[in-house]
């Protein structure tokens, strides 16, 4: 029986192509819209969570995890209509599901090496901004480790865009350099029809 070169094996196991739902601008008219379209992204699967811009043409930005998170927190709901009923309880008619929530904590510590952390914190803060030329910030996804299948979904599987950024710097250095910080993200997810601008 021959032994496979685990060289070989490792080469495999840090070479994938997973192919993830990208997002251009579309321009009708007076409006914008961001439209999904299909991308191949060839990512190495690191030992650490990553959130990646789904846009490249626009912003190219993969921000890495320097401590992977404890948990991350998924919620979703379901919209439902009530109609009245005098002769009872009222009836219930349901109306679609809410995009979902992904709730996430991450930390970001230089202290030991007095090395600030503030292009970290700058990096995720450019995630609400508008990319170049656009009315949207970028869609995005989290990667870590390999492609997360249905069978297997140890990731979000949709795409998502920040909804909201907390970040709290617990250390500083004597000449006011932030060493140590925690970012909460709130990302929601980007349905099937794309993001429009509001009026």
């Amino acid at each position: 029986m021959s032994s496979q070169d685990p060289r070989s094996r490792e080469a495999k196991d840090t070479v994938r192509k997973p192919k993830y739902p990208a997002y251009e601008v579309k321009e009708e008219g007076e409006k914008r819209t961001i439209k999904r379209v299909e991308q191949d992204y060839r990512i190495d699967p690191p030992a650490r969570l990553k959130i990646v811009t789904l846009a490249p043409q626009h912003l190219d930005l993969v921000i890495e995890a320097q401590f992977n998170p404890k948990e991350i927190q998924v919620d979703g709901a379901i919209t439902l209509a009530k109609h009245k009923d005098k002769h009872g309880v009222a009836a219930l008619e349901y109306t679609g599901r809410e995009p979902r929530t992904v709730s996430l904590e991450l930390l970001f510590d230089g202290a030991e090496s007095a090395t600030g952390v503030g292009p970290h914190l700058a990096a995720l803060e450019q995630l609400l901004r508008h990319m170049p030329g656009t009315d949207f910030p970028p869609p995005l996804a989290l990667v870590w480790g390999g492609v997360a299948s249905r069978d297997d979904p140890h990731l979000p599987a949709f795409t998502v865009m920040l909804e909201s950024l907390s970040i709290k710097r617990t250390m500083y250095s004597r000449d006011g350099k932030c060493l140590r910080a925690t970012a909460n993200l709130k990302l929601k997810e980007i349905p099937e029809g794309g993001v429009r601008r509001g009026k």
